[in-house]
């Protein structure tokens, strides 16, 4: 049964009112608000991650010519993880220096 079946079966009960109200309220489009965005806003630093994964994918690639991207990716994921805090702590120590100069 169709929206429209409906409302003609209310309004036979109930009188051009009841259709009416519904018809205002209930079966307006509702509107998108839309953010603007800020073009000025500073962007975030980059993460530990990914300034180790800048520094190392282009040598998985060399390494292994033939796989794919999303291969490289989760290689990067299981170096990374495989990876202790001192490690990892010469690319956070660049966060900390991004984060100096943006602020």
């Amino acid at each position: 049964m169709k929206a429209s079946d409906l409302l003609a079966i209310i309004e036979s009960k109930m009188g051009t009112e009841f259709r009416e109200f519904i018809e205002t309220t209930c079966m307006e489009k509702k509107k998108k608000v839309v953010k603007v965005k800020d073009p000025n806003r500073k962007k975030k630093p980059l993460t530990a991650y990914f300034h180790f994964a800048n520094q190392r994918r282009p040598l998985l690639v060399a390494e292994n010519p033939d796989t794919k991207m999303p291969n490289i990716s989760k290689l990067l994921g299981e170096e990374w993880n495989k990876m202790s805090d001192e490690q990892k702590q010469p690319y956070k120590d660049m966060v900390v220096k991004a984060q100096e100069v943006s602020t």
